[in-house]
């Protein structure tokens, strides 16, 4: 990761998903009581944990039950769970498809259907490969292309026309040279 895409991570994270992750916990329910709807079911290879159709994960361990609070993990939510004395950080998103979601194609990456990455309900989850997760995500506009891009090298619309249709079949070395950047 270049230290330019760094500082635009660093500033999306401050400007747009931690805000967001402040106020999801100012209402955050810990109460153990289920929710309108909420099912729950074992975290397959973690005993002593659920996790329920909205996201929530509950812990029976020492001796008690509670609702864990899921920490910011980069863009997602994620949680700390304990095996054999060890701990593993999971994403929420993965832990409520993969109990909830079925699979049959084994597909191996889970989209946020509306986008919003803090939003763990099943019904915003489904299983998709890497490619129909980077159209999903440029169809949504979390991912930008050409000039809109946090990092585009070539900011003129007219050179990336140029670029696309190459009409003097120059190789990716004599374009870049011209546009001064690498190829």
């Amino acid at each position: 990761m270049t230290d330019k895409e760094r500082a635009w991570r660093e500033k999306n994270y401050r400007d747009n998903i931690k805000p967001a992750y402040v106020a999801l916990m100012k209402f955050y329910p810990l109460a153990l009581g289920s929710l309108v709807g909420e099912e729950w079911k074992d975290i397959a290879g973690y005993n002593g944990y659920q996790i329920s159709t909205y996201g929530r994960v509950k812990s029976f361990k020492q001796g008690k039950t509670i609702i864990l609070k899921p920490q910011l993990l980069s863009d997602y939510l994620g949680v700390a769970l304990f095996i054999d004395g060890k701990m593993k950080t999971r994403t929420i998103h993965s832990l409520v498809a993969e109990a909830f979601i079925p699979n049959p194609l084994n597909k191996p990456q889970v989209n946020h259907i509306i986008g919003n990455k803090l939003n763990c309900h099943v019904s915003n989850l489904e299983w998709s490969t890497g490619e129909e997760n980077t159209r999903h995500a440029f169809k949504t506009g979390l991912s930008k292309l050409g000039t809109d891009r946090h990092d585009a090298k070539v900011k003129n619309e007219a050179d990336i026309i140029y670029i696309r249709e190459n009409p003097d079949n120059l190789t990716l070395e004599q374009l870049g040279e011209m546009l001064g950047v690498d190829k």
